[in-house]
């Protein structure tokens, strides 16, 4: 309703319909957002400490990976000075692509050193994880890794319990 409008109306009137106004414009729908079948969180079902967060948006899949790990001999240095942490938290990311109830995603592991590809199959409780191609980027490189011995130290096939 325009001010003009609003003027023409006795005080108590004017309340009541800059009320109506407010209601109207807080029940209006705001940006619309995507939501996936199977947007959530996941936790690791042999680590609890380990967590994906996923979002879809239409064929497209987004999946961060959470994980606390032990930070043997890790120094972090602030303003303050250095301490030793006693957990060091670590984000992952993968993007790809979703069709029916399976994904697939590619992504950076070990602070960016791997690319790795993952299929992820998904079903009413949770999703399955399978590690697929390897293989060792430019920092990898530079740091002598080779991703390519990741599978012989890691789990390959995981599943994640959907939790939220």
């Amino acid at each position: 309703m325009p001010a003009s409008f609003l003027s023409h109306l006795s005080s108590p009137l004017r309340h009541v319909a800059a009320l109506a106004l407010l209601c109207a414009a807080a029940l209006a729908p705001h940006v619309a957002q995507a939501v996936g079948a199977y947007d959530g969180i996941y936790q690791n079902s042999q680590q609890s400490s380990n967590y994906l967060s996923v979002h879809q948006n239409g064929s497209t899949l987004i999946v961060a990976s959470f994980n606390t790990i032990s930070p043997v001999g890790a120094t972090q240095t602030t303003v303050g000075g250095a301490y030793k942490p006693a957990r060091q938290d670590i984000w992952d990311l993968y993007q790809g692509t979703i069709t029916g109830s399976t994904g697939i995603l590619n992504g950076q592991v070990i602070y960016g050193a791997c690319q790795v590809s993952v299929s992820a199959a998904f079903d009413s409780t949770g999703v399955q994880l399978v590690l697929g191609a390897l293989s060792t980027t430019a920092s990898g490189l530079n740091q002598g890794l080779n991703c390519s011995l990741l599978p012989a130290r890691t789990a390959t096939n995981v599943r994640f319990n959907k939790v939220y």
